[in-house]
């Protein structure tokens, strides 16, 4: 790729290796045990056993960290049980053996403690563990990795520092290594700085979004309506024609979906029953991708639940509690969701769902929280629905859904265009560290205070 912004260099020579094509002529390539040597360095004295202990992150669209981004200090109870980790040194390059083919590459800026299932690479010759790091997230480098890892499936690939000591790179000089960083440091934060601004209106839009159900489902749609005390601190003021009613009252059913037994494949295979779990659910009011399909004997056999279509399901446990959606489909679930089913003479499964929704914070907030957040069914059924008659109700749902799609359009948009970035960053890393593009001579814009001393 050559960007019309950036030149390209004058001469340029095969490089040998099939998933880099032509480099710079006076690039060189070596093996990655030529610029690196494995150290397994452990902590021993009480000082290094004090260091921070770090992780590197997996690279994820703009999510990709530097290791001394994602510093973890864990909690170990034992001043002991540090002695098993690895000691690395700022400007290190180290990877997870398991992650490595996803992009799992990090250069370190501090020192630290890092666990056994990194690999620690201690440059030789003062390479630039930065620009290496960089280029090791490139998306035919990871494919190139991937290649020398070993696994049955992709699930239990590991990459061992015998076999990625053989992997062969390009290798600029070491000054340009530098400039190409410098160049990418520039960039890239532009880029970051348009990304950050659509994330920050799509962090906006939800929580217009959120205030909208609320709102709803809470006040109506008539401004002139008369207004009560719900006598309920979270609930606030509801149209005084408006009744109040637990959920567990409400509710024909509440209860909490299970999981079947694993280690029979019977309830797995040929599955054409949709099974959702905690990571099904998002944004839209309705249910996304089940986990897994699992087959109808785990249902007859007891060992899994069926709920009906327009069962609002909610998750009651771990970091995504409180999070709700409705189903369209007959369906089951895990034992981290508890099904809402309602009767439809009272309820609408929409407004019911909505209602729900409304109380998503309000789950999050009051769950008992123990090692993790958790609330169970009879937890979930103790809050109080604010019900409408079914005509008003059909009414709110109608001004949701056309409310909700005007949402949906504008975060559809920025999504796309935070793809779109982060397609240009990746491109533009890939260009500049594989010598598809010439930054040598490139310098950051003067800024306006230079500019001025300078015409001055």
């Amino acid at each position: 790729m050559t960007s019309p912004k950036y030149g390209a260099y004058p001469n340029r020579r095969g490089s040998g290796i099939g998933w880099l094509g032509k480099i710079p002529s006076h690039w060189n390539t070596k093996r990655v045990g030529h610029l690196f040597y494995e150290s397994n360095a452990r902590a021993v004295s009480v000082i290094e056993k004090k260091l921070p202990v770090l992780s590197v992150s997996i690279h994820h669209g703009i999510s990709d960290k530097e290791l001394d981004e994602v510093e973890l200090e864990r909690k170990v109870s034992r001043s002991e049980d540090r002695s098993l980790y690895k000691i690395i040194q700022e400007n290190d390059l180290s990877y997870n053996m398991m992650r490595a083919w996803q992009g799992g590459f990090g250069a370190a800026k501090i020192s630290g403690l890092i666990s056994p299932a990194y690999v620690v690479c201690r440059p030789r010759f003062g390479a630039s563990s930065e620009y290496f790091e960089l280029l090791l997230r490139t998306p035919n480098a990871i494919s190139e990795v991937k290649r020398f890892s070993r696994g049955i499936t992709d699930f239990r690939l590991r990459l061992y520092w015998e076999d990625f000591k053989a992997v062969e790179v390009p290798v600029p000089p070491d000054a340009e290594q530098q400039s190409i960083l410098k160049f990418l440091d520039y960039e890239t934060a532009k880029i970051d700085a348009l990304i950050e601004k659509q994330q920050q209106l799509i962090a906006l839009l939800k929580e217009k979004r959120q205030a909208v159900i609320s709102h709803a489902v809470t006040k109506g749609l008539n401004p002139d309506a008369p207004m009560r005390d719900s006598g309920i601190e979270w609930l606030g003021e509801v149209p005084a024609h408006w009744y109040l009613k637990p959920i567990k009252w409400a509710a024909m059913r509440l209860q909490t979906g299970s999981t079947p037994p694993t280690e029979h494949d019977r309830f797995y295979c040929s599955g054409t029953v949709p099974w959702f779990g905690p990571s099904s659910f998002g944004e839209p009011i309705m249910i996304g991708e089940p986990v897994k399909f699992i087959n109808e004997c785990a249902i007859t056999e007891g060992k899994a639940r069926r709920f009906s279509k327009g069962t609002i399901l909610v998750v009651g446990i771990g970091a995504t509690i409180g999070k709700s959606a409705l189903t369209n489909i007959q369906c089951s679930a895990n034992q981290q969701v508890t099904a809402l089913e309602f009767s439809p003479n009272e309820l609408l499964p929409e407004f019911a769902a909505f209602s729900i929704r409304r109380l998503e914070a309000v789950f999050r907030n009051l769950a008992q929280y123990t090692t993790i957040p958790i609330m169970n069914q009879s937890e979930i059924g103790i809050y109080e629905l604010a019900i409408p008659s079914l005509d008003e109700q059909k009414a709110i749902v109608s001004h949701l859904m056309e409310k909700l799609a005007a949402f949906d359009q504008v975060t559809d948009r920025a999504s796309e265009l935070m793809d779109l970035l982060q397609e240009r960053r990746t491109a533009l890393i890939s260009a500049a560290v594989t010598g598809k593009i010439d930054v040598r001579d490139w310098k950051p814009p003067l800024s306006e205070t230079e500019l001025e001393t300078e015409t001055a």
